[in-house]
Formats: C-alpha cells, structure tokens, sequence
C-alpha cells in the first residue's frame, strides 16, 4: 500500500487486512523501488511504529470521534444508546489506551494517530 496517511492506525488496518507492505507516498524513487523488490519476492514491509497504542474498540473510537466534533458526554449516551456512566467508562478506557487525562489530549493524539476523521465540509 502506497499511502500519504502514514498514521500508526492505518498501518495496523493493513496489516489485519492482509497487506504485504506499508509505504509513506514521500518515499525516494529508488528507495521504493527496493521496497517493491522486496515485497514482491515475499519480504514484509512495514516501518516500526514509535509508540504502541492499544488497539480502540468500536465503540470507543465512535466516542472519540463524537469527542472530536464537540459533543458533550450526556449527548454521546444519546446518540450511542447507552448510559451517561457507560460513556464515561468508555471514555475513562479511551484515556488509559491512549496515556492521556483530557478529552482535548485524547483528540489531538486520536487526530494524530488517525482514529478521528476530519470534515472541513462542514
């Protein structure tokens, strides 16, 4: 996978989807050429990752997205169909996933590491 949005998320998508190799678009003509050398004769490609995330849930990466656009808890348990503490259990797991202790820490690393969509629409 060729990509521009080389954000540790993604590079885990591709590798649970079966992807053979994980290259940043801003790559040198040569250097991508070795790479594709290599994939092509069965090597796996993807760059070590700095820092490991565990993994989000579903559920807490739509909560963190909501996080994201501005709403607030009582307003995500209307929309997610839960309770306003089961929220803030999410929530609460979403920080220690991430090792941060706000919501607008846990959105600017969720931005970061690619778990937030942006909309400039809207």
């Amino acid at each position: 996978m060729l990509t521009g949005y080389d954000l540790p998320v993604y590079r885990h998508e591709a590798k649970k989807i079966g992807v053979n190799g994980f290259i940043n678009k801003n790559i040198m003509p040569d250097e991508l050429l070795e790479i594709l050398i290599d994939i092509n004769n069965g090597i796996y490609y993807f760059p070590k990752t700095l820092e490991y995330i565990e993994e989000l849930t579903d559920s807490e990466k739509q909560i963190l997205q909501l996080l994201a656009n501005g709403y607030k808890r009582k307003d995500i348990a209307s929309i997610v169909f839960a309770s306003e503490r089961t929220v803030s259990n999410h929530i609460q797991h979403i920080f220690d996933k991430l090792d941060v202790s706000s919501s607008l820490e846990a959105v600017t690393k969720g931005l970061k590491l690619g778990y937030i969509q942006t909309d400039y629409a809207e």
